[in-house]
């Protein structure tokens, strides 16, 4: 079983070599790019990425530092036509971790793309291998999540950050031995015993008017309640009403899978923010019950009539 879910997730990560044009002091050597991070400076590594309109990519690239970081400093960004620029931000760690940015053209044919520091303690950082893939139709039937069974991390869960206000990544990358498939998963845990724990996925894509299915394994170490969904809160500026879709699900001390199923609107009327094609998953304790584990995430395009 691992073998399989390995050779699929290499298939799904192969795209075309992006060569960046690193600003000083980034240096580049053999197609890969460091900077000796002062704390301050704002250079980027970036490129023009040449699209096709009305179409959804994800850029990925290796990178690591020599200073662990549980927040979210390091930011990707893109400039999308009349969508704007949109900022995500990630956690960084001492070991390679494979990253992921996805986002929708809409109506242009060039995006300009960077990747940079926010002020934070120095570190010496370290990027390779990036490089870009238009997601086909067939893979919204397949899983749109990168990395659901957290096998290409390292220690930390680099494609979630923290959520409503919490300043740190509360979740981790364990050893599990008792889970259908893979050798390690997320263990999503508060730092703090009076609150819980909140994170949210990377932005991946989704069709509007299309029906999809959110689908994860989970356990705990104690019976909780985890909340878990999806959020179209827009990428780039929020505006109109805020479409998501939320549930509570009762984890127990065994593996169980959960699901949820809806429909997303066609009509942007209501909820402007789904015109860009875009949506995160999030999962979150409202208290401390102890540790969540979590695996197995699925996020695909279903077809009612069959």
């Amino acid at each position: 079983m691992k073998a399989i879910l390995f050779l699929a997730f290499a298939a799904a990560v192969a795209g075309e070599s992006l060569t960046l044009t690193p600003q000083s002091p980034w240096k580049t050597s053999s197609g890969a790019y460091s900077i000796e991070y002062d704390g301050s400076t704002y250079a980027n590594i970036g490129a023009t990425l040449p699209v096709e309109p009305e179409s959804h990519y994800i850029v990925r690239w290796m990178m690591k530092s020599s200073v662990r970081e549980m927040k979210p400093v390091f930011q990707a960004s893109v400039d999308v036509g009349d969508f704007g620029n949109a900022l995500r931000g990630f956690v960084v760690g001492d070991s390679w971790n494979e990253y992921a940015f996805c986002f929708f053209s809409g109506g242009v044919s060039s995006v300009p793309f960077k990747i940079y520091c926010n002020p934070s303690p120095a570190k010496t950082i370290e990027v390779k291998d990036v490089t870009i893939v238009k997601i086909s139709a067939e893979q919204f039937f397949k899983n749109l999540m990168p990395d659901g069974n957290f096998m290409a991390a390292k220690d930390i869960p680099v494609l979630w950050r923290p959520s409503y206000g919490i300043p740190e990544l509360p979740a981790t990358i364990v050893p599990v031995s008792d889970f259908l498939a893979g050798e390690q998963c997320m263990q999503l845990k508060s730092a703090n015993p009076e609150k819980g724990a909140s994170i949210e996925s990377i932005h991946i894509p989704m069709l509007p008017g299309k029906s999809f299915k959110l689908s994860f394994w989970a356990k705990c170490t104690a019976d909780t309640v985890l909340a878990g969904g999806v959020n179209g809160w827009s990428m780039y500026k929020h505006t109109g009403g805020h479409w998501y879709k939320q549930e509570s699900f009762k984890v127990t001390t065994s593996w169980n899978e959960f699901t949820l199923q809806f429909d997303i609107p066609a009509d942007f009327a209501a909820n402007p923010d789904l015109r860009s094609q875009m949506l995160l998953i999030n999962f979150g304790q409202k208290k401390n019950d102890g540790a969540v584990y979590i695996s197995g995430i699925k996020f695909r395009q279903i077809d009612k009539s069959k």
